[in-house]
C-alpha cells in the first residue's frame, strides 16, 4: 500500500499528504473538522503521531509502544491523545499493515515486548512458596537461556519478515508502473 502520508524525517513531521482523499474518511476527517486553529496544525500534529506510532516506515518502529508512544506525542507536540485521535490511529494502523506479512510482523513485534517484561520480572533470588519446589528458585536461569536463544531466533525472523514486506510493497508499486493506488489496493 501507498503510504498516506508524506513525512520529513528531518522535521520528524508529517508535511503532506500522498492520498488527499484520505480526509473523506469519517475517522480522518473528524480530526480536520474538529481542529479550529487557521492553518490545521492541530490536524497536522495528529497525522504526524499516528504516522510516528503506526506506520511501517515510522522511524520509531523499533521503539517498545511505551517509547512509541512517548517519542510520538514529543514530536506531534500531543499532550493528550483524544478519543478521536485513537479511533483514526486505530484505523491509521489497520490500513498501514493490511497484509499478512505485515500482520504478523507487527504480532511478533508485540510478543517480542511481552517478552521483554518477562526478562524485567525475572528475580533468580525468589523462592517457590509451597508444594513439591518449595525452597527452589521460582526462576530457572537455563529456562532463561534457552527463552533467550528463542528471542534471537525470533529478532531474525522480524528481520528477514521486514526485508519481505520491503519486497512486496516495491514490487506492488513496480505491478502498477509506479502510480499510486487507491487507499484499499
Amino acid at each position: 500500500m501507498e503510504e498516506i502520508f508524506i513525512f520529513d524525517i528531518l522535521q520528524l513531521r508529517v508535511t503532506g499528504l500522498n492520498i488527499p482523499g484520505i480526509l473523506l474518511i469519517p475517522e480522518f476527517k473528524v480530526l480536520i473538522d474538529k481542529d479550529k486553529t487557521k492553518d490545521k496544525k492541530n490536524s497536522w500534529d495528529s497525522f504526524t503521531y499516528m504516522f510516528l506510532m503506526e506506520s511501517f516506515r515510522s522511524p520509531l518502529k523499533g521503539y517498545s509502544s511505551i517509547e512509541r508512544q512517548k517519542e510520538s506525542l514529543k514530536a506531534a507536540d500531543i499532550t493528550v491523545v483524544s478519543n478521536e485521535l485513537n479511533i483514526a490511529t486505530e484505523y491509521y494502523s489497520n490500513l498501514n499493515w493490511n497484509t499478512p506479512v505485515l500482520r504478523m510482523i507487527k504480532k511478533m513485534r508485540k510478543g517480542l515486548e511481552r517478552l521483554e517484561g518477562y526478562y524485567d520480572v525475572v528475580n533468580f533470588t525468589e523462592k517457590v512458596d509451597s508444594g513439591a519446589r518449595k525452597g527452589t528458585m521460582l526462576y530457572d536461569p537455563k529456562e532463561l537461556v534457552s527463552i533467550m536463544k528463542d528471542a534471537k531466533q525470533i529478532i531474525e525472523r522480524v528481520k528477514e519478515l521486514e526485508e519481505l514486506a520491503k519486497q512486496e510493497i516495491e514490487s506492488v508499486a513496480e505491478a502498477r508502473g509506479g502510480q499510486q493506488g487507491g487507499i484499499f489496493n
